[in-house]
């Protein structure tokens, strides 16, 4: 359906490596703040810092094929006279100084001693603390882009820049647990295995909460739009309603696939820890499938939001 749309699968792409990038950088940033010099939390960290630089350079790369003259496209950068009228402004922006803050951050975790407490601590927690801030605002400003068209009422809503911030820090944690799931070797050291576990509990406690708050802000998209907005955001939701053209997208796969059943699976094996005195144990089957789940269902969610915005208007379908 994206084919024939203004934005289509390279912008949807686009979206969604930036949050993944962000999110990444924000579970990677957490575990270095946290203070506690643990390889296992300081390896998982090591994932988002690689994985927070590399795929906003992709998308960053992907981005200017959509144009009709790509190799103008650094022509955005320098128009200060009017760009600072444009969101695409400040995201391009946003952008480039979270690619250079990740990439320096991710150089931190290069060398091969690299450890909690080596001589580049100092400033990896500081390039953390920086990319944060600039990962939040590139996290929201994807929001931000669509919520300020209000011809558009699928996505004149508050409720689109937090929806976007939870879906882009949930699908880079999810990245993370999937490279630890797929790169982890077992060690026959009990005490190891333990903290390794320790530190994937809180990744799905990270996953349990972030997606439970999707859960949420759909709930509320859909509650308004559907019953208290007005004519033209009523008719702009129901694309995703049942009869809807993107129904089986929205329900079947970013509610069901995306989000209800990673909440299952974070569930069941935080369930021995959350609910009782007993260690949660996560096989590598779960680490793998939930991860993949919530990708795809990050995925879809833009793909929908980005495509249902453009089929829709002020006047209906």
């Amino acid at each position: 359906m994206a084919e024939n749309l203004v934005w289509g699968m390279v912008d949807i792409t686009y979206i969604f490596l930036g949050g993944l990038g962000a999110g990444a950088f924000f579970i990677s940033a957490l575990f270095v703040l946290r203070g506690k010099p643990d390889e296992t939390y300081f390896s998982a960290a090591r994932y988002g810092a690689f994985i927070a630089p590399i795929a906003a350079i992709i998308g960053a790369l992907i981005l200017p094929t959509e144009l009709g003259h790509p190799l103008r496209a650094w022509r955005v950068y320098l128009n200060l006279v009017h760009g600072w009228e444009s969101p695409m402004f400040y995201g391009a922006w946003l952008l480039i100084l979270f690619i250079a803050t990740s990439f320096f951050y991710a150089l931190t975790f290069l060398p091969k001693g690299a450890a909690p407490d080596d001589t580049r601590r100092g400033a990896r927690r500081t390039l953390a603390y920086i990319g944060l801030a600039i990962g939040f605002a590139l996290a929201l400003y994807y929001g931000f882009l669509h919520g300020a068209m209000p011809s558009r009422p699928f996505w004149n809503t508050p409720i689109l820049p937090l929806l976007f911030l939870f879906s882009a820090y949930a699908t880079g944690v999810a990245g993370v647990i999937l490279l630890r799931g797929l790169l982890h070797r077992k060690s026959d050291d009990p005490e190891v295995e333990s903290r390794y576990q320790a530190s994937g509990y809180q990744l799905l406690a990270w996953i349990l909460a972030l997606t439970v708050g999707q859960l949420v802000l759909l709930f509320l998209f859909i509650v308004f739009g559907a019953g208290f907005a007005g004519a033209g955001m009523r008719q702009a939701v129901s694309v995703i309603m049942p009869g809807g053209v993107l129904a089986t997208g929205f329900w079947a796969w970013v509610v069901v696939v995306g989000l209800v059943v990673p909440v299952v699976i974070a569930l069941v094996y935080m369930a021995p820890r959350l609910f009782g005195d007993r260690a949660a144990v996560v096989p590598r089957a779960a680490e793998i499938i939930l991860p993949i789940a919530l990708l795809f269902g990050g995925y879809m969610l833009r793909y929908v939001v980005v495509v249902a915005g453009q089929i829709t208007g002020p006047v209906g379908i």
